[in-house]
């Protein structure tokens, strides 16, 4: 096999895609500022075909902490010079035909990342953060569809009671645990200590993340204690792909 063909090979495997009820979920070639994948819908009604964002380029700065300050209707010339709508968020193509797919897939996932990066060059993000607000706030918007981001106190293997900021019921049933973790000594062992005590108890059904502040300079000793916890240990730039994944799985 030619070098060529080994990059040709390489990059399809990049744009994957995965059937919706209604549609299929295409990954692109672009790129939002956090590095992650524009992915974008096609979606059927009768013999037309609609593309859409989803509304992951708003989502990506809302997860990311920023606040334009202004509606979404606010941005809408920034996609209509390409033949595109940007209705409550979500940027999308009119209905048409199959042929036109593939031209508005790349339009829209282009439109995405150009506006999620005219947002991030436009305005600051605050220099001081609530990680834990944030992360709410990113969780409550990943599970819109599945149930209520709640708090809830959990039994560990020792049966001492642990509360737990952020546990939404899936719909396949399956209880998520996504617990932040401050880089603060405090914050890190008492994290650690919960995390492992409930997954000891081995609930059926549970799945527990812990999720750090990777905007922050970890160090190899705070992030390998992390690791004793058991539960896998997600940076926060990369949870809204890692915990959507979980949501569609359910």
């Amino acid at each position: 096999m030619s070098l060529s063909d080994k990059i040709l090979n390489g990059m399809q495997r990049l744009r994957q895609q995965s059937d919706l009820a209604d549609g299929v979920l295409v990954s692109t070639d672009c790129l939002y500022p956090s590095n992650g994948v524009v992915q974008v819908s096609v979606r059927v009604a009768g013999d037309s075909y609609l593309v859409s964002d989803e509304g992951s380029a708003l989502r990506e700065v809302s997860i990311a902490g920023a606040d334009s300050g202004k509606s979404s209707a606010h941005f809408a010339h920034l996609v209509r010079k390409q033949g595109l709508e940007l209705d409550h968020g979500v940027i999308r193509s009119p209905f048409i035909p199959l042929e036109q797919v593939p031209l508005a897939i790349v339009l829209v996932a282009n439109a995405s990342k150009e506006l999620a990066d005219h947002i991030f060059d436009t305005w600051r993000l605050p220099r001081s953060r609530n990680f834990k607000k944030i992360l709410r706030e990113m969780l409550s918007i990943e599970f819109a569809n599945v149930g209520q981001v709640r708090e809830q106190v959990l039994l560990g293997s020792s049966n001492k009671p642990h509360t737990f900021e952020n546990v939404v019921t899936l719909s396949d049933g399956r209880t998520l645990v996504v617990d932040p973790v401050l880089r603060d000594t405090n914050s890190i062992n008492s994290r650690v200590v919960a995390n492992l005590d409930v997954q000891s108890a081995n609930h059926p059904g549970y799945v527990q993340r812990l999720v750090y502040d990777d905007e922050e300079k970890w160090g190899v000793a705070d992030l390998s204690l992390l690791q004793v916890s058991r539960v896998p240990v997600v940076p926060y730039s990369k949870s809204s792909h890692a915990l959507r994944t979980l949501s569609r799985a359910a």
